[in-house]
This record gives structure tokens, C-alpha cells and sequence, in this order.
């Protein structure tokens, strides 16, 4: 992936908060000479802890199945405390 300069950033980083989460979620796309691709992922802080997903892959491909990718962030909750 070419490197994504300060303006750019706002473009390719939202916040989002679920579950009582908080998510930084980012979708970073570029060409390499094997053809465009592209990289979501999500980094959620909870307790001592982070947790990272990614999807990455052909550009096409993964702009399809963005729409899964942030449906199945929304499933994401802390698991119930004893």
C-alpha cells in the first residue's frame, strides 16, 4: 500500500461506539503492481486488552463485503462478568 499522508487520514479512520465499545475502525486502499487492494480493520480497547480484526484482500472483493465486516463489529460486546 502506497503511504497514506496526514490530509488523508480523516478519510480512511472513523470512530464508532457499540456495545459499550469503543472502535477505531480503518479502511486503507492502494495499488501494489498485483492490482488494488484493500485493508479494513477495527481496534477496540477494552480492559487491559486490545482487540484487532482485519479483512484484506483485491479491492473489489473486500468493498463487497464491507458491509459484513462492519455488521459483524456490531456482534463484538464484552463477555458478561461473574
Amino acid at each position: 500500500m502506497p503511504p497514506l499522508d496526514e490530509a488523508g487520514l480523516p478519510g480512511a479512520v472513523a470512530s464508532r461506539s457499540q456495545n459499550g465499545l469503543q472502535f477505531l475502525v480503518v479502511d486503507f486502499a492502494g495499488g501494489p503492481a498485483g492490482g488494488p487492494q484493500r485493508i479494513l480493520g477495527a481496534i477496540v480497547p477494552f480492559a487491559d486488552s486490545t482487540w484487532f480484526f482485519k479483512l484484506t484482500g483485491p479491492d473489489t472483493l473486500v468493498a463487497r463485503s464491507k458491509a459484513d465486516f462492519l455488521s459483524f463489529l456490531q456482534s463484538i460486546k464484552p463477555a458478561a462478568q461473574p
